[in-house]
């Protein structure tokens, strides 16, 4: 399998919201309308729904149900892409975090150092810096193992520095065939209040980037009484905490919880370093020595990468090559169309379902109010008759990665490859987005594509895998086919309001109003929509809409109650242009079936499907991340339009990196681009 049809794809924005004053919840104008829409959902795929572990959700006596908050959740998702209105649930502050690129530019000017001095929640204040000429490289075959005690980070050896081989690369190694295994000795390992008489400080790093042909070798620095101590600055410790965010030691499944330990709670952690990582047969290599875990605190003893600026550290690494944070934060790159936040000016979503004020207050401000009440609530919504929840074993579910640019950015007019030794053109901050104010746009809103068959075939992308054993857990789902009874109220509204409310409960009311099959689109709710779960049908049963005068006066309507069809129109004739441009690529996002389901999985490997190696997503994107090389060029490849036929949706996963000579070809062809 080489093609492939990502599980995301993304509606694009249509520029800043039109933000206008809402009505307000004192009066309701003349034309206005409140009432109820009672409505059944219909389960197409299985529902999985998030915090119920042990069972669905259900009434105190015992009938199942789908929470009305949920649900109200998924009705505004949608209303908010239907009207192109803002980002309300969306961290604008958040910018993601790169690997380094293996470049001597990305090393240059690395000193080594320790940490001597840290605060009640592992923040170091100071740590000695070495010359930039006592670090030095020791094969790990020379490492003292006496007793079966493995190296680790920390350790203080005794070294003959004299016997180092000068590389010529800048590295002094220490190699076998110059040093004698009992010629370095052990001293002692990391601990508070270490002293700095005259010793090689060890840092075991990862292996699992290293060239297979080639030994290992780990960092030594060269550190005593004359090492020159210089303190953290607070950017160097801001920064350092972003970047190990994300860290594989941080994820759950590595940790076995969520929280973090904290500092001084627990025994330093380690981690084993194998190498080779695996063998041949795919069984782990041996344990060559023990690394500290990133964390988000340091300890007194503990080696680490830093670079300097008059005395004072402005980085931290835990290896030399590590990991920096992207220019240009999501809210940049989102432009306007970031989550309201004065009352008096909301996006048309915002003015229906509320906008709540999620700042921060600092600690002399006065307690006041910005956020706004909406019009819309559901009830909580009743199945219509008793069944039995579906076990099933749930595949892994990671957190979005959208540091992969190529997807995640509006890449358009953009393909030009990074240059060799530069940043990948995919990262955030590459030369990509050189010439932009803010960077390159974010794509969109994301969607999964609605396909019709999780359970499908020999190896379903929602049920796990052998090798992904750890990472798994045993879930009930609402099986297909099931129906529950729900009802929304609404006050206040104009006309076109209700029609978007309306709209936004089933999109195939748009149907006889906009072109392209709208009336196989679906609504998504619930977790595990990667794996196809979560698509249900809406339809309405009864709609009351009552103006003022007969909601409490008691008077006869001077006009017909509004037919739905009628408030729908009105609301398709008050979307902007910018926005129903839009709506093709959202149409498709939305229709059950629109791409094949057998195709439908992240990038995979080059294994068989099913096994590890066909899991390998990150090969995909390491191919596609648009950089240049010594041979080849590894082209940026970005997800199709969502607005494009289903037939041009597919991907192949084997696409990317091709010979430099192609590449070359190809640009003068198209007249010296690429």
């Amino acid at each position: 399998m080489t093609k492939f049809v990502n599980p995301y794809t993304f509606v694009p924005l249509s520029g800043e919201p039109e933000r206008r004053k809402p009505t307000g919840h004192d009066t309701m104008p003349a034309g206005h309308l409140s009432g109820i829409i009672d409505f059944t959902l219909t389960t197409l795929t299985p529902l999985l729904l998030g915090g119920y572990e042990s069972d669905i959700p259900r009434r105190h006596d015992g009938q199942a149900m789908i929470p009305g908050s949920g649900m109200l959740g998924a009705v505004r998702s949608l209303h908010e892409a239907l009207t192109g209105s803002c980002l309300r649930v969306f961290n604008a502050d958040w910018a993601p975090v790169h690997r380094h690129p293996a470049s001597t530019a990305e090393t240059s000017g690395l000193r080594m150092a320790m940490v001597t001095r840290v605060d009640a929640t592992g923040r170091p204040a100071a740590a000695v810096v070495c010359g930039e000429g006592d670090v030095f490289w020791v094969d790990q075959r020379l490492l003292p193992r006496r007793g079966g005690r493995m190296p680790q980070t920390g350790d203080r050896l005794k070294v003959p520095w004299g016997k180092a081989f000068d590389s010529g690369s800048n590295r002094r190694l220490l190699r076998p065939q110059d040093v004698a295994p009992d010629e370095i000795e052990h001293l002692g390992e990391l601990e508070p209040g270490a002293d700095l008489a005259e010793s090689g400080l060890l840092l075991v790093t990862d292996t699992g980037a290293r060239a297979k042909d080639k030994p290992v070798y780990f960092a030594v620095g060269r550190i005593g009484t004359d090492t020159p101590s210089c303190a953290v600055s607070a950017q160097a410790w801001d920064t350092y905490k972003q970047t190990v965010d994300g860290a594989n030691d941080l994820r759950p499944a590595v940790m076995g919880q969520r929280d973090e330990p904290e500092y001084g709670s627990m025994p330093p952690e380690y981690a084993e370093v194998r190498w080779p990582v695996t063998n041949a047969d795919d069984t782990a290599g041996p344990v060559i020595a023990r690394r500290l875990r990133a964390r988000h605190h340091l300890y007194p003893g503990q080696p680490i990468w830093v670079r300097l600026a008059d005395r004072e550290i402005t980085e931290i690494r835990l290896s030399q090559l590590w990991r920096y944070q992207g220019d240009y934060s999501a809210g940049e790159r989102a432009g306007g169309a970031v989550a309201c936040k004065d009352p008096a000016q909301l996006c048309w979503s915002c003015r229906l379902f509320g906008s709540a004020d999620t700042a921060g207050r600092a600690d002399n401000d006065i307690s006041r109010q910005k956020s706004y009440r909406g019009h819309v609530r559901i009830d909580d919504l009743l199945a219509e008759e008793a069944f039995t929840p579906q076990e099933w074993h749930l595949a892994p579910l990671e957190a979005p990665k959208p540091s992969a640019g190529q997807f995640y950015l509006d890449n358009a007019n953009r393909q030009r490859p990074a240059a060799k030794d530069t940043r990948p053109a995919a990262t955030w901050g590459s030369c990509a987005d050189d010439g932009s104010a803010h960077g390159r746009q974010i794509r969109g809103r994301k969607f999964y594509w609605r396909t019709a068959a999780p359970e499908a075939g020999q190896y379903p992308r929602g049920k796990y895998r052998d090798h992904a054993e750890s990472q798994s857990r045993e879930v009930l789902l609402i099986p297909a086919g099931k129906v529950f009874k729900g009802r929304l109220r609404f006050e206040n509204l104009s006309e076109a309001d209700y029609g978007s409310l309306l709209a936004a409960l089933d999109p195939r009311l748009l149907a006889d109003l906009a072109p392209g099959g709208w009336d196989q689109t679906v609504t998504s709710l619930g977790g595990g929509k990667p794996f196809g779960f979560g698509a249900v049908r809406i339809d309405l049963c009864d709609t009351r809409a009552q103006t003022a005068a007969g909601r409490y006066l008691g008077l006869p309507e001077t006009a017909p109650e509004t037919a739905p069809a009628t408030a729908v129109a009105a609301f398709r004739a008050g979307v902007k242009q910018p926005v129903l441009a839009t709506w093709p690529a959202l149409r498709n996002a939305l229709t059950l079936g629109f791409v094949p389901d057998d195709l439908v999985w992240y990038p995979p490997g080059a294994g068989a499907k099913g096994t590890q190696d066909f899991d390998r997503s990150f090969e995909f994107f390491a191919r596609t991340n648009g950089l240049k090389l010594s041979r080849k060029v590894r082209d940026l490849i970005s997800l199709p339009s969502a607005a494009k036929p289903a037939a041009e949706q597919a991907l192949d996963s084997q696409a990317g990196e091709r010979p430099l000579e192609d590449a070359d070809n190809q640009a003068r062809r198209n007249g010296g681009r690429r």
